[in-house]
């Protein structure tokens, strides 16, 4: 509820959404039970870049965090994006059946600044307290020596029980050198 302490202690909830300006407002709730929602928070410690997180609950372990603006990326190039970037730091798109939550996220302070393409954004997978790296731009494809560019924020991600995950990305063109 509204007033209700962030589970880490650091402020309380205000909002059920991912960021102040009521977008994202996506909440899903899996086989299991477990609800997954995005959460804003005030009276935190260092606003505005702990200001919100991605949350799960159910009634046997209460609300759990899974990531929080400001927290540091799962390979430590950067921290979660406050929800003041554009596009907002942390966009979740549901929990499949055994309880995994993905994710996109943007990312502040990245070691790759202005590369090209930029390594400030990607999607995630949260699962039993750990964020894996799904896809990050800048990084290369697994298998290949194509690089991700674009993690399609817009486009959605899924994910079935079996853990497979669908999204849509766009692999980096070098229009300069003719192309990667």
């Amino acid at each position: 509820r509204s007033g209700n302490p962030a589970p880490d202690g650091n402020g309380q909830f205000a909002l059920f959404t991912a960021n102040y300006s009521g977008a994202n407002q996506v909440v899903a709730l899996s086989d299991a039970g477990t609800a997954s929602f995005g959460g804003s928070l005030t009276g935190t410690s260092g606003p505005p870049g702990d200001l919100s997180g991605l949350f799960t609950a159910n009634i046997a372990d209460g609300v759990t965090q899974l990531v929080r603006t400001g927290d540091p990326a799962p390979d430590g190039n950067g921290t979660f994006a406050s929800d003041d970037s554009s596009p907002p730091g942390l966009s979740f798109y549901g929990i499949d059946g055994s309880g995994r939550v993905p994710f996109f996220a943007t990312f502040d302070g990245t070691s790759g600044g202005m590369m090209v393409p930029p390594d400030d954004h990607g999607a995630f997978r949260w699962e039993g307290g750990l964020i894996e790296t799904l896809a990050r731009a800048g990084d290369t494809v697994p298998g290949s020596t194509d690089i991700f560019e674009d993690i399609n924020l817009m486009l959605g991600i899924s994910s079935n029980s079996a853990g497979q995950v669908a999204l849509n990305t766009q692999l980096f063109w070098d229009f300069i050198g003719g192309g990667m």
